[in-house]
């Protein structure tokens, strides 16, 4: 959901702001804030971008377009450690190309999120009946040829290491006397 915002106060994790021209104080939690958005701090004045989640958990107005238009409006926008997928209406005839494509949040354990792209092409066998084959890779910035801060593609990608082991491993193997019944 777009908004015009104006933020008139901050605190290190929200900032206040009038939307669309009202004088009601909405506080939006700083990482619900959507690229694009054009406020950070108070005294800014311009386009905010949330999710259309967001809009409906925090209970925000709904932008004047889309009261008219009785719906909101947006492109999906996945939720932390969910995502989804839609039909691929650019597969054409090309019998490899996935026939479901979209995109999921992944949230680290320090409250960080990796974004993630999925595809899926469907499936059958005789044994197994209908099923899904699934991609799934770590979004690429496709605005820009240099590659991404990895920071936490290195983080996801430690985790998914160590997660690779056998758990008893991982965590230590247990002396039965250690379990409490």
């Amino acid at each position: 959901m777009t908004y015009e915002a104006e933020v008139i106060r901050e605190s290190s994790k929200a900032i206040c702001c009038h939307l669309d021209g009202d004088r009601v104080q909405h506080w939006i939690a700083r990482s619900q804030i959507q690229p694009g958005s054009q406020v950070q701090r108070p005294g800014d004045r311009g386009c905010l971008i949330v999710s259309d989640w967001f809009v409906q958990t925090a209970h925000l107005p709904i932008s004047y377009p889309d009261r008219i238009k009785g719906e909101l409006n947006m492109p999906f926008e996945a939720r932390p450690n969910s995502g989804a997928l839609f039909q691929n209406k650019n597969k054409g005839n090309n019998e490899k190309a996935p026939n479901l494509k979209g995109n999921a949040l992944l949230e680290l354990e320090d409250g960080s999120t990796v974004e993630l792209d999925l595809a899926a092409w469907t499936k059958q066998s005789d044994k197994a009946g209908k099923w899904l084959s699934l991609s799934v890779k770590l979004k690429q910035d496709s605005d820009s040829s240099q590659p991404q801060s990895s920071g936490g593609r290195q983080q996801f990608q430690k985790r998914v290491a160590e997660m690779g082991t056998d758990i008893d491993a991982a965590l230590g193997k247990r002396d039965e006397e250690d379990v409490s019944f």
